[in-house]
């Protein structure tokens, strides 16, 4: 499964057991994954503004949250030197807020 395909299944339909966002992460933190991490760090923001369009009412309110929070940690992570497969793994957490809103 790609990169933007799991980001958009975590996005739709949550992952509530962390398996999405901990294969991700995994995935993204291995050495040599820099060029891969960095795609999905400029690849983020764009995919919750495109899913955000579609969505309506409080989903799309929790999606343009979303899409703040991801752009702002998809940013500051390269020049913070933050590692790598945390910052996927919170950046999933982002992702899951939207399919499953918090209580």
């Amino acid at each position: 499964m790609k990169l933007e395909d799991k980001a958009l299944q975590i996005l739709r339909r949550g992952d509530p057991t962390n398996a999405y966002r901990s294969e991700l992460a995994q995935e993204l933190g291995k050495r040599g994954a820099s060029e891969r991490y960095t795609a999905f760090l400029d690849l983020l923001p764009s995919l919750v503004a495109r899913e955000a369009r579609q969505l309506t009412g409080s989903a799309q309110e929790r999606a343009l949250d979303a899409y703040a929070r991801a752009r702002e940690l998809s940013v500051v992570a390269p020049r913070l030197s933050l590692d790598p497969a945390a910052t996927v793994f919170e950046l999933g957490g982002i992702l899951d807020s939207v399919a499953r809103p918090l209580p």
